[in-house]
């Protein structure tokens, strides 16, 4: 699996823009480690109340425009992995503060599955936010979680 991760860092209280971003081309799981040391060389030389505001983003490079998604347990896999590096950094608190979202090919179908893994936090929406429907949809995950 091929996987490109986003780090959003914080400018300004209000304002968030991107850092830097991370290329990874491996198939998942053996390239892990390579992409957890590029996401700890990007968090180098912040301290814990600029990292609690980084942003991150897993999203596969194949699911990009292409209609498939990672399954959940695949994006929980890398999502769990980034948090542990994040952990190893620094400690489970500020890993636990640190959010961490799923994006490629989310859909108002797979969202909720996505958001029920414990590492996922939320999702980067891409070309299903350009129809206001699907996108209306996708903001109502809580009532496919929950049930509400």
């Amino acid at each position: 699996m091929t996987a490109t991760t986003a780090i959003a860092a914080r400018l300004h209280p209000e304002l968030r823009t991107l850092r830097r971003a991370i290329h990874a081309e491996p198939e998942l799981g053996n390239d892990l480690p390579r992409t957890q040391a590029r996401v700890l060389a990007a968090l180098e030389g912040l301290v814990e109340d600029e990292i609690v505001d980084v942003i991150f983003a897993y999203e596969p490079v194949w699911a990009i425009g292409s209609g498939e998604a990672a399954s959940p347990e695949q994006a929980e896999e890398v999502c769990r992995a980034l948090r542990a590096s994040i952990a190893e950094l620094r400690d489970e608190d500020v890993a636990d503060r640190t959010r961490i979202l799923y994006g490629g090919s989310v859909t108002s179908l797979n969202i909720a599955s996505f958001l029920r893994q414990p590492n996922i936090d939320g999702a980067l929406v891409g070309g299903a936010s350009l129809d206001a429907t699907e996108f209306s949809r996708i903001v109502q995950f809580k009532k496919h979680v929950t049930g509400a």
